[in-house]
């Protein structure tokens, strides 16, 4: 059985924002390789995430220092996927008592041996250190390492190089590949608009704030609409293939 959906109506066609073809036919609907696809997404959007972060924190703070923490693993402790999502509450937490608002974004890496570990980005004043994690007991599953980042864009750029088709194949079942925190709503909207299949960012304009609908995607600004020019099938297997809407090949 297969599932016919148009581009943008469903989570496969996210890969939209990147598509990448693993078989082509001149007779039929082409391939999209998925795993490519999400790796690409994976990298596009934690470097703009990371760029518009790091933008305005230096636009709210006159001097800001960027804090650089890996979170690992010891041998005899199995990963879940609450264990980051308690360490950037506790985080969180402790930037309120700062009074500040929280700005960050983390990303999952596997080691050699497929081991999960995490690096997270934290941008505060200059004035604040960054306590770590372990010894406050933020991060009770191994060790921690912080440091500062002199070039945060340049660290995500690193790590975000890493998130190769393969890694993502291999990522533990129920895994984010990262996450951001602390966007204000501009940077949100910028975030989902570079996000966007590129027809749609196109066709609605660079100000717009790109939503899904199904179909295609609109601006939710002004309510303008544009059709997807794809149309995605999934087999039973969960394979995906591509091809051309009609109104598209006329």
């Amino acid at each position: 059985m297969t599932v016919a959906v148009a581009l943008g109506s469903t989570s496969a066609g996210a890969a939209g924002a990147g598509l990448v073809l693993s078989t082509t036919s001149p007779d039929g609907p082409a391939e999209i390789d998925r795993l490519h696809c999400r790796a690409v997404r994976m990298r596009k959007s934690l470097l703009t995430a990371g760029r518009l972060l790091d933008d305005q924190a230096r636009t709210q703070w006159q001097r800001v220092r960027a804090w650089f923490v890996t979170l690992t693993y010891r041998d005899d402790v199995e990963w879940d996927r609450k264990q980051i999502s308690a360490y950037m509450a506790r985080l969180y937490d402790w930037c309120r008592t700062q009074g500040l608002k929280m700005r960050a974004e983390w990303c999952l890496e596997l080691t050699r041996r497929g081991r999960p570990h995490y690096h997270v980005i934290v941008w505060l004043p200059k004035r604040l250190a960054l306590p770590k994690g372990d010894k406050r007991g933020w991060w009770v599953h191994g060790m921690t390492r912080t440091e500062i980042a002199r070039s945060p864009v340049g660290y995500l750029a690193k790590y975000a190089s890493k998130f190769t088709p393969e890694m993502a194949g291999a990522m533990p079942k129920g895994a984010r590949s990262h996450a951001v925190a602390g966007l204000d709503p501009e940077g949100k909207r910028e975030l989902r608009w570079w996000k966007s299949p590129l027809f749609a960012r196109v066709a609605l304009g660079e100000r717009a704030d790109i939503r899904k609908a199904p179909g295609g995607y609109f601006d939710r600004c002004t309510g303008a609409y544009q059709r997807s020019p794809w149309i995605v099938t999934v087999d039973g297997g969960g394979r995906v293939f591509i091809h051309k809407a009609k109104e598209y090949t006329e």
